[in-house]
């Protein structure tokens, strides 16, 4: 097998992650997938979502795991976070210092992965061989000091941003992988994008060197501990001078919500998926900008 992202060929290719066993430790055992079309056709997954030809062992542990796990210890447990509590259950996890390139360096890589696997939970993520190769350029990066070279880190998965919403309900125990959509607020959809749901995180990724709709309206000011603190959702480059905000709700806003309820992603004995139709323009993302930043301060 030629690896996907190295070109170098590999003789005994890895189980290679494309959802890493960690953000499952959360879920039950014995998920039942449906595919993001919704067509009821569905597979058990018992701790993880891989493909065996997909990249070489190096590429493997030396690029995508340290990723995985930083995203693991920042989405998933939270590690280093302090937490602000709001009402109706909504909660913020703040970090003081978060890495975001490494978490955009995340994002990128769960794009490509889905775009180059042939699984067929993967089978609707196409971000194009423009994006695919760009990004494949920045990871293969990940096995260097990009440190050394900060100037040029700065400009790697510059194109990627993420607002990222950790999910408590066991409703969003599963995996749904979205077509490319158009992102925007309030009609003025522009920019393109994915909604990925992976068990208990919903990230909603720009690709486009145009700023995630959302990137200005996710500075949150908080009053936590007698002090406000000025922080951001958004992973965009210039939001590194800020502290990192990751909210924490039971369910998705009510466009999100609908969205992931069309593509089905449930655990077993979750009900049944319901024909929701979804049209272009809706406000994605609105509820939580206006709700968070109205009782926050």
């Amino acid at each position: 097998m030629v690896c996907k992202l190295c070109q170098s060929e590999c003789q005994e290719p890895p189980k290679s992650h494309i959802v890493a066993r960690g953000f499952f430790r959360s879920s039950p055992v014995g998920l039942l997938l449906y595919t993001a079309s919704g067509d009821g056709s569905s597979r058990k997954l018992a701790n993880a979502l891989w493909d065996n030809c997909l990249v070489c062992n190096d590429c493997e542990h030396k690029i995508f795991a340290p990723l995985d796990e930083y995203a693991i210890k920042i989405f998933s447990q939270k590690v280093s976070s302090v937490r602000w509590r709001g009402g109706d259950g909504f909660e913020i996890a703040v970090f003081e210092h978060v890495d975001r390139r490494n978490l955009r360096a995340f994002c990128g890589s769960l794009l490509w992965r889905c775009s180059v696997s042939n699984l067929p939970e993967c089978r609707h993520v196409n971000i194009g061989k423009k994006y695919e190769d760009a990004i494949a350029k920045d990871l293969r990066c990940e096995d260097k000091d990009y440190r050394v070279l900060k100037s040029e880190s700065e400009q790697q998965f510059s194109y990627i941003d993420a607002i990222v919403y950790n999910l408590t309900s066991d409703l969003y125990g599963g995996i749904a992988l979205s077509k490319r959509i158009r992102l925007g607020l309030h009609g003025d959809s522009r920019i393109n994008g994915f909604k990925l749901l992976i068990p208990h995180l919903s990230l909603l990724i720009s690709i486009d060197k145009r700023p995630h709709p959302l990137k200005d309206k996710s500075n949150v000011p908080l009053m936590l501990n007698g002090r406000v603190i000025n922080g951001s959702m958004s992973l965009a480059p210039d939001k590194d001078v800020f502290p990192y905000f990751l909210p924490i709700m039971e369910n998705l806003p009510d466009e999100e919500e609908r969205i992931f309820k069309t593509f089905g992603a449930y655990r077993k004995n979750a009900k049944r998926v319901r024909n929701i139709k979804i049209t272009r323009g809706d406000s994605i993302g609105s509820d939580l900008s206006n709700g968070a930043g109205g009782s926050s301060v």
